[in-house]
């Protein structure tokens, strides 16, 4: 099992069983925090195989247009790593579901070989991103 414990705020994990790295964000966390954790997913052996993230944010507040447009210059700026790749977001709330349609609209312009969806619950993301 592949591990990252960076600043607390954002951990992730990769199950072989499941295929896929969760990614789990607790407020507050930062934009670098964020990046650092994605930026390990994308780096691991495993991720070079199959990239598929699920991320986790129902411990969290949604996040500011700002926080999405510096997302969404991430996602561009790492393109490549990115194509062909599977995420699945889930969220508490309305709130969060409206933020995360953002980022997900913001993701498939830039990278359009992107699968990204939304979920509230967190069994129908895994179903999702395990089909």
């Amino acid at each position: 099992m592949w591990e990252y414990r960076g600043a607390m705020p954002i951990t992730w994990t990769f199950e072989p069983a499941q295929r896929f790295a969760l990614l789990s964000v607790v407020d507050p966390y930062t934009i670098e925090e964020w990046r650092a954790a994605v930026l390990a997913i994308l780096e691991a052996p495993v991720s070079r195989e199959h990239v598929a993230i699920l991320i986790d944010r129902r411990d969290t507040q949604p996040p500011t247009t700002e926080f999405v447009a510096e997302m969404a210059r991430f996602f561009a700026e790492h393109r490549g790593a990115l194509s062909s790749a599977r995420a699945a977001m889930v969220v508490r709330d309305d709130a969060g579901l409206g933020m995360a349609r953002m980022t997900q609209l913001k993701s498939e312009l830039d990278i359009p070989e992107i699968s990204f969806r939304v979920f509230h619950s967190y069994d129908d993301a895994v179903r999702w991103l395990t089909a």
